[in-house]
């Protein structure tokens, strides 16, 4: 017989609670803008990265994945947070090998956060409880 191999879930982009929290704490536009500064200063973070990854420059890696990991973990982006902790992890343990694979599906989830976030952030009003977080 064939072995199966269970499926796992995405993990989440974007969770909604931490969302709906930061609205509360300092309203809709303020909200916008912490998202897309956020859009632009990871932007940065990610193509340092990239070129750290290139010239297998690991100590370099290791601040930019971190900071990535602590404001992706504040604004409940699940999936880049933990990416970016597992290439932490990874290289704290000197485990190299996997890096660049590991740093392409990190470049992937933030492509994935850039494509989703915008019309959730900026629409008026929370997403309905039945949408408690998105894939």
């Amino acid at each position: 017989t064939t072995p199966t191999i269970a499926a796992t879930p995405a993990p989440t982009t974007l969770d909604m609670d931490v969302l709906s929290q930061l609205r509360q704490l300092g309203g809709h536009e303020f909200t916008v803008e912490l998202y897309a500064d956020f859009e632009q200063e990871a932007g940065e973070l990610v193509k340092q990265a990239a070129a750290c990854v290139a010239a297998a420059n690991w100590e370099g890696l290791h601040p930019l994945m971190h900071q990535l990991k602590g404001t992706a973990a504040t604004l409940g982006l699940v999936a880049l947070a933990g990416q970016a902790l597992r290439i932490e992890q990874l290289l704290k343990n000197a485990n190299t090998s996997a890096l660049p694979i590991e740093f392409k599906l990190l470049q992937h989830y933030f492509a994935q956060f850039r494509a989703v976030y915008p019309p959730v952030v900026a629409a008026p009003e929370p997403l309905p409880a039945t949408a408690d977080s998105l894939p």
